[in-house]
């Protein structure tokens, strides 16, 4: 009878050990699972997990079958590599309401004349070049996304002050080599600060545009902020310097019109 009963306890114990067993390796599971589902989100790539429970491999073989089915490059910029707007807007939703950080559009100053230049190619490797900056600035933003064409935006879940703004913009501002000629560009900077601003994602995204446009506005008003740019003055490049030239010229009195302008209609400069 003993016997009996100290044999019943000890299946007893050791089928609860095999349960237990079970539903840690099951918990792990599901817990990597999650963490690779919103990895994704990111990131696409391969859903790859080492160890699945015997119990969760149905599951784990559709999942991986439906992500392997959707295109890889949903959501992102093929060209930085950068997630786009319909990406933020779908991964701000589930942090809503965010009452606390700094939303940053930077936009780059008269793009299209690096495009008119240098070519488009040269205008494509430099949107890289600035994307790769963006991902390595410090503080690092939690969201880097390109918006539509040289805009883009920073969420940062901490605010930033202006020194930091500062700090990020002359970094952007740093020349980039193409073809052994350093090309400056000017990089104007709007921000909303959340913990004062925040609202739908819509609104904030409007707000922070209108920072960005107000910002704009005051630099109109300024010394026209021209594209530096440095090249040699050999032979096959004087079409180019004196393109360069014609150019500073048209902006030198275009400014200056624009300064006469806002005289006459009292415009603070």
């Amino acid at each position: 009878m003993i016997f009996g009963l100290i044999g019943l306890l000890t299946i007893s114990v050791l089928a609860g050990a095999i349960i237990w067993i079970r539903y840690r390796r099951l918990k792990s599971f599901v817990a990597k699972l999650a963490e690779d589902l919103r990895f994704q989100v990111e990131h696409r790539q391969p859903l790859e997990i080492s160890t699945v429970p015997e119990r969760a491999v149905p599951l784990y073989l559709v999942i991986k079958s439906l992500l392997r089915q959707l295109p890889s490059n949903i959501g992102i910029d093929p060209l930085t590599g950068l997630p786009n707007r319909q990406w933020f807007k779908r991964a701000i939703t589930p942090l809503m309401p965010v009452t606390r950080g700094t939303l940053v559009m930077l936009d780059i100053d008269r793009f299209r004349l690096v495009n008119d230049l240098f070519g488009f190619s040269a205008g494509d490797k430099i949107l890289q070049g600035y994307a790769a900056r963006l991902r390595q600035s410090m503080p690092q933003p939690r969201f880097v996304v390109r918006m539509d064409g040289d805009e883009f935006l920073l969420f940062y879940e901490q605010p930033l002050n202006t020194a930091a703004l500062e700090t990020l913009q002359q970094e952007l501002q740093r020349p980039y080599q193409m073809d052994k000629t350093p090309i400056g560009l000017k990089v104007r900077v709007g921000y909303l600060q959340l913990d004062s601003h925040h609202a739908d994602t819509s609104l904030m995204l409007k707000r922070v545009d209108l920072a960005l446009k107000k910002r704009v506005t005051v630099v109109m008003a300024l010394p026209l902020m021209r594209l530096e740019m440095t090249a040699c003055i050999c032979g096959k490049c004087r079409l180019f310097t004196v393109c360069l030239k014609l150019y500073k010229a048209i902006s030198y009195i275009w400014f200056t019109n624009l300064k006469r302008v806002c005289t006459q209609a009292n415009v603070p400069r």
